[in-house]
């Protein structure tokens, strides 16, 4: 079996009055379509430093990183690859915007943004994210005890 690199990313899940900061994202494959805040490490970079980069390029806030709360592993197909098998990894935590920041649309967004939303908690199970996870997102942001969540997933995002 010949090495395949796996994808990392890290998100941040920020809560503010009972709504999940969302990016609000269009392309030709997916449609529209919302993520969670974060994105793919750069080599070298630790989870923490991307996290806080990531966050910075899409929704020009400063954030303070909290607790560390999921695990999200995909094995999905992807026909560029040989054996055609994507892998990635999300790394999540729970964080907050730091004072005097508010999320906006960056001057120069990646080109499949177009937003930055606060969406519902109550609404993520039924709301297009990607990948599909609204209900395992609205669980452990309403649950007290912020202990490890590992999710895997063999289907598509």
């Amino acid at each position: 079996m010949m090495n395949r690199p796996i994808r990392i990313r890290v998100s941040a899940l920020i809560v503010r009055d009972e709504k999940l900061l969302l990016i609000k994202c269009h392309d030709d494959e997916i449609g529209l379509h919302y993520n969670v805040p974060g994105g793919g490490l750069e080599y070298g970079e630790t989870l923490e430093d991307g996290l806080r980069r990531e966050l910075k390029e899409e929704t020009c806030v400063d954030i303070e990183i909290g607790p560390f709360v999921m695990l999200y592993e995909v094995l999905h197909p992807d026909e560029t690859l040989p054996k055609g098998l994507h892998h990635s990894l999300g790394v999540f935590f729970k964080c907050t915007i730091q004072n005097g920041f508010e999320p906006r649309l960056p001057d120069t967004p990646d080109e499949f943004q177009i937003g930055v939303e606060w969406v519902a908690i109550e609404d993520l199970p039924k709301f297009p994210l990607w990948p599909r996870n609204g209900e395992l997102l609205q669980q452990i942001i309403n649950r007290d005890n912020p202990e490890l969540v590992l999710k895997q997933s063999r289907s598509p995002y």
